[in-house]
């Protein structure tokens, strides 16, 4: 179902999946009815549907059952929450692609930067380093390695991958002034894909988005910027499937927060190789409890806090967000302009002088039947107008 304009109604898929999933899909859930509470109009049909290891442990053949591919077809969002319990193998994973297949979802959009500056010294790369970071990733999500009978197939076929992430890519840099710089990530002095991927990107951006820079960058040259010196590769990385799956995983590092490690513990703590000493071994076991004790909780977070207190203050902050929007909306309504007021509807009025009756009588096309001071008009002037103008004995003649 295509999103309409300007809609105000959405119908959601929820796909909570395995392990944590139904949490997760509580979580969405909440921020979605802050939402509704919120923003006039706004309304989500929200509708929770098996996937992944709960449709196989339901009893489904597949982990994406049919009912579940339907609903989401008839949907504006599916929103998928967690799929990759390891004991259901590789099932999961192929139930999360032919999701991808079947919805046509051929782009993957990862922006790696950080919300607020504040956290930028809680990196665990130095701030220097990720100070200004901005990348988005435009990764191909139904094609390459991951997906096809492992056969050769003809160029043509292939051609539509990167034609159209491509295509896609260049329109989102177009949105920002000075435009996004684009660098395309592939192999091409190794693999015959990347060679065809090289000439296809090179041939859009040439034709379609001239004015967007295009640089070519090896994959594993693209790595190692990533460990070193991400803010070079700011703009939108361009990759093919399985590039994009590992170089969006390693960008991640460079917006997140330093583990909780290596903000807490001292440096006698610091995890070592075991010895037969018994003070040695009872500090790695004092270690594995203090690491099992905060697992899962942020480090920025008390001690005991959980997910709760997170969803607490994240909810608390965007109500503040939704407020703003309703402020903006409001401030984007012309105010009415109000009727032009006559000078009986006011009080402290005087009757018109001789001069403005005599104006107003001889005013031509006057948008209102009387004249004030201040206005300027257009009169018809002739002699007897000027007479009149000069005889003070009119104002009896008018009153």
């Amino acid at each position: 179902m295509p999103l309409i304009k300007d809609q105000l109604s959405f119908k959601i898929s929820l796909l909570p999946g395995d392990a944590h999933g139904s949490q997760l899909a509580s979580c969405a859930e909440q921020i979605m009815h802050l939402i509704e509470d919120i923003r006039p109009d706004v309304a989500f049909q929200i509708s929770r549907h098996d996937f992944g290891g709960v449709a196989l442990a339901a009893g489904h053949q597949s982990s994406l059952p049919t009912s579940t591919l339907e609903a989401c077809r008839q949907s504006d969002v599916a929103v998928v929450c967690v799929c990759g319990d390891p004991k259901y193998g590789i099932q999961l994973e192929q139930g999360l692609l032919a999701l991808r297949q079947e919805l046509g979802l051929f782009a993957n959009i990862r922006p790696v930067k950080f919300p607020s500056e504040s956290l930028i010294p809680l990196s665990s790369y130095k701030p220097e380093a990720v100070d200004g970071l901005d990348i988005t990733f435009s990764r191909d999500l139904t094609g390459g390695a991951y997906y096809g009978e492992k056969q050769e197939v003809g160029e043509d076929a292939i051609r539509v991958l990167p034609l159209r992430l491509a295509r896609l890519a260049g329109t989102y840099a177009m949105q920002f002034s000075p435009p996004k710089r684009i660098h395309s990530v592939d192999k091409v002095n190794v693999m015959a894909t990347s060679r065809l991927w090289r000439s296809v990107v090179t041939d859009i951006f040439s034709h379609e988005h001239p004015q967007v820079q295009l640089d070519h960058v090896f994959v594993d040259n693209a790595a190692m910027i990533l460990s070193s010196n991400p803010q070079n590769l700011n703009g939108v990385i361009l990759t093919e499937n399985m590039f994009g799956d590992i170089l969006s995983d390693q960008a991640s590092g460079n917006s997140s927060l330093q583990t909780f490690w290596h903000q807490r513990l001292c440096p006698a703590s610091m995890v070592k190789r075991p010895q037969p000493y018994p003070k040695l071994s009872d500090k790695l076991l004092i270690l594995s409890a203090r690491l099992d004790r905060t697992r899962g909780r942020p480090t920025w977070v008390a001690q005991h806090h959980h997910k709760s207190s997170f969803m607490e203050t994240l909810l608390h902050n965007f109500d503040y967000y939704l407020e703003a929007l309703n402020s903006a909306d409001a401030a984007a309504i012309p105010a009415p302009i109000p009727p032009p007021s006559s000078p009986r509807d006011t009080t402290n009025t005087r009757p018109m002088g001789v001069i403005e009756k005599i104006l107003t009588h001889a005013g031509i096309g006057l948008s209102k039947s009387y004249v004030e001071m201040g206005d300027m008009i257009c009169v018809k002037v002739d002699w007897t107008l000027t007479s009149e103008l000069l005889w003070g004995g009119m104002e009896k003649t008018y009153n």
